[in-house]
């Protein structure tokens, strides 16, 4: 460190496997002047590009970037990843603004939309989020008793695997018809009954997905869970000609 005619003193750091250069033009205060570049095998440092100047502020934010009009706040880019949030606490306290993001004990991660103490919040991924929707580019006939002729009897149920579908697939909707078991291709009618469709392990309840009286191809939309290996149950609670048919056409998948 030197000083000559009263010069406030620079510090110049040397060259490191995570930073290549770095200068402190005044040791009191954190500044950003040069870009530093990530290791290639872990978290490294980071660079912003901005057309302010980046400093410490009263709230005391380690960096702040103001890009120019046409530029980012902040581009990271790393070989492990561009970012990393430390998870904190299971709960969100304080005193919150719209636009932060959070990751809590966890791991799941949050976004705050209306600011407050401590602020309105999304959970965006992590066990217990809110599945997204996917709608298939056609629709796929998952489940048929059809072809080979293997009709459901009456107070039975019976599991399926849904085939063709991505790993990981929490539910799925579409629709699921009935049909004639006494009658080739079951185009005759059908008797009294009804049928529940749900996840495989899990439980109908008191609930009936499709029900009918006297109809032929009884049809309806459906929603439903299906278990971890993305398996699904159809019960055929009842059915005066003794059993039915029935296959489920699948329109869209919740992940």
């Amino acid at each position: 460190m030197n000083s000559k005619n009263g010069e406030m003193p620079s510090i110049t750091l040397a060259a490191s496997p995570n930073i290549e250069q770095a200068e402190l033009v005044r040791p009191n205060r954190r500044r950003l002047l040069k870009q530093m570049a990530a290791g290639a095998a872990g978290v490294g440092a980071f660079a912003f590009m901005s057309s302010a100047a980046m400093a410490e502020t009263a709230a005391d934010n380690a960096v702040e970037a103001t890009a120019g009009a046409n530029g980012y706040g902040a581009k990271l880019t790393a070989g492990l990843a561009p970012l990393m949030l430390v998870p904190g606490a299971a709960t969100i306290t304080g005193a919150h603004q719209a636009g932060e993001l959070y990751v809590d004990a966890a791991g799941s991660l949050w976004y705050c939309y209306t600011s407050g103490t401590p602020g309105s919040w999304k959970q965006l991924a992590g066990v217990g989020a809110a599945p997204n929707i996917n709608f298939l580019a056609q629709p796929l006939r998952l489940v048929t008793t059809l072809n080979p002729s293997n009709p459901i009897p009456t107070a039975t149920s019976r599991d399926f695997t849904l085939a063709g579908l991505p790993a990981g697939v929490k539910g799925v909707a579409g629709n699921v018809t009935a049909y004639n078991a006494t009658t080739p291709g079951g185009a005759q009618l059908l008797g009294t009954g009804s049928l529940r469709v749900f996840a495989q392990n899990g439980s109908g309840g008191n609930t009936s997905t499709l029900a009918w009286f006297n109809q032929k191809l009884p049809i309806n939309h459906f929603q439903s869970a299906v278990s971890a290996t993305a398996g699904i149950t159809i019960q055929l609670v009842s059915e005066t000609t003794g059993s039915a048919h029935v296959t489920l056409d699948i329109v869209a998948y919740f992940m």
